[in-house]
């Protein structure tokens, strides 16, 4: 019985945590010219990327909202909204769940 219950775990586990990578994918695309960047995120959970050398993180993406980080600085933010965090500008140009669109500028 314990063979048994070790062989469902062994087989088990690798699916669970495939499974769960699957669930928590994302794109991210970038367009930088001088000091603005056009960001693209398609996530369910959350994703980041390099702007101007630091690591912008989005995440929480809801109709109308989304979380963004950027050097230590977090903020929600609504679709239209602007907020600065850390040196840079970032304005919320779309927000869907699973899906938004940034500017970043500096």
């Amino acid at each position: 019985m314990r063979t048994k219950q070790i062989l469902t775990t062994a087989i088990a586990a690798p699916l669970l945590i495939l499974g769960l990578a699957a669930c928590s994918s994302s794109t991210t695309t970038k367009k930088c010219s001088g000091n603005t960047c056009e960001v693209t995120v398609k996530t369910n959970g959350s994703a980041k990327t390099k702007i101007f050398k630091y690591d912008l993180r989005v995440s929480e993406l809801k109709d109308d909202s989304v979380k963004v980080s950027y050097r230590g600085d977090s903020k929600t933010l609504k679709e239209g909204e602007t907020a600065t965090l850390g040196r840079v500008t970032v304005l919320v140009k779309d927000a869907d769940p699973g899906e938004a669109e940034l500017t970043v500028s500096r």
